[in-house]
């Protein structure tokens, strides 16, 4: 049977919430076949927590593209309207 790879993707690189849910994922899936590997966005607690377990972890800078970037007073004031 070939090995299973599963990729996942933390949204942050800082231990919170889902931080923690992914860290108790990845130590149940270590218990199986599974071979888990993750990409944060930032070296941190998050990434350090996965390497001492022993998991692929890979650094890849991204920004989740949620909220509009707010670079003028302009953005400031059409933020709300734009959400509507």
């Amino acid at each position: 049977m070939q090995e299973m790879k599963v990729l996942y993707i933390a949204h942050s690189a800082g231990l919170q919430g889902a931080g923690f849910a992914l860290i108790n994922i990845l130590r149940g899936i270590l218990l199986t076949d599974i071979t888990p590997i993750v990409i944060v966005p930032a070296k941190g607690d998050m990434y350090n927590e996965i390497t001492k377990m022993g998991i692929k972890c890979y650094i890849i800078p991204f920004y989740m593209d949620i909220y509009p970037f707010l670079r003028s007073l302009r953005d400031y004031f059409l933020y709300i309207p734009r959400l509507i």
